[in-house]
């Protein structure tokens, strides 16, 4: 989340002049943010997803994604879940109450 260690951006994503940055709230990023806006006002067909927790937030995210027609790309190499085991990461989802 916006704010916390995870959301912090390593140098070499970080941010070009023209990029546009979409503060994420909730475990998808499309959730409550511009970002469906942003994809469809800007033609973008693409979304490379990648983060923190990919059996949560990135799922989320592609999910979202995809129900929106919008093809998913993962990252080729997603960090390990920070809650779960990498095992359990991949083969379950979060959830809340």
């Amino acid at each position: 989340m916006a704010g916390s260690p995870g959301a912090a951006v390593i140098d070499q994503l970080a941010p070009q002049p023209g990029d546009v940055i979409v503060p994420k709230r909730y475990y998808s990023a499309f959730t409550q943010t511009d970002l469906d806006a942003t994809c469809r006002v800007r033609g973008i067909t693409r979304l490379v997803v990648a983060g923190q927790d990919t059996d949560c937030c990135c799922r989320h995210t592609s999910y979202d994604a995809f129900a929106r027609g919008i093809t998913v790309i993962a990252s080729a190499m997603p960090p390990p879940s920070t809650s779960l085991s990498p095992r359990a990461a991949t083969s379950r989802p979060k959830t809340t109450r």
